[in-house]
């Protein structure tokens, strides 16, 4: 009699744990697709957002004006549009002459200091902002960035990492308004 006892318990026990088991695998995955879709949902959120009402279809850029003569002031500028005008496409806004919103620039000041073995650049610029009712906003922006140590002018990546730090700060103060 005890031995069948012991058998049913042992029995009992196993059944029960599987499907403990069973149960935590499931509870396990929902969660992680809550977690999935959360992400997913804040990152098409946080990227695609922007305040401009519905009548707004195109978009016009004008070359950033280079106020200074340094090759590297030229480059950021040609990213500096082309990441901009690839934003704004990405919200299905249309490249026009004469579009419903205005960009255009200029960059005011670009230096290289020296400090000891550490080298940085900076930019000084402002883009201007031709809104929907037609008023100009003037957005200066600065940026600065240290360079590795005995570098002594900025790589690729660092004047892509500038550009796309100026496009996101124009991004929030005029189409998304953060």
């Amino acid at each position: 009699m005890n031995r069948i006892k012991k058998t049913i318990m042992k029995n009992f026990y196993n059944k029960h744990k599987m499907n403990d088991d069973f149960d935590f695998k499931i509870f396990k995955n929902v969660i992680l697709l809550i977690v999935f879709l959360s992400f997913i949902g804040c990152r098409i959120y946080s990227f695609v957002t922007s305040s401009l009402p519905k009548e707004v279809k195109t978009f016009t850029i004008k070359p950033i004006f280079c106020g200074v003569a340094n090759p590297d002031a030229f480059t950021i500028a040609g990213k500096i549009n082309y990441q901009l005008k690839t934003k704004l496409q990405s919200i299905n806004l249309s490249p026009k002459t004469k579009g419903d919103i205005r960009f255009e620039g200029k960059i005011a000041d670009y230096q290289l200091k020296k400090m000891g073995k550490i080298s940085e650049v900076g930019i000084s610029m402002y883009i201007i902002y031709k809104n929907p009712e037609g008023k100009d906003e003037k957005i200066p922006i600065t940026k600065q960035r240290k360079l590795s140590e005995g570098e002594t002018n900025p790589s690729s990546k660092i004047l892509d990492e500038i550009a796309n730090e100026i496009v996101e700060e124009v991004w929030n103060k005029t189409v998304s308004k953060w």
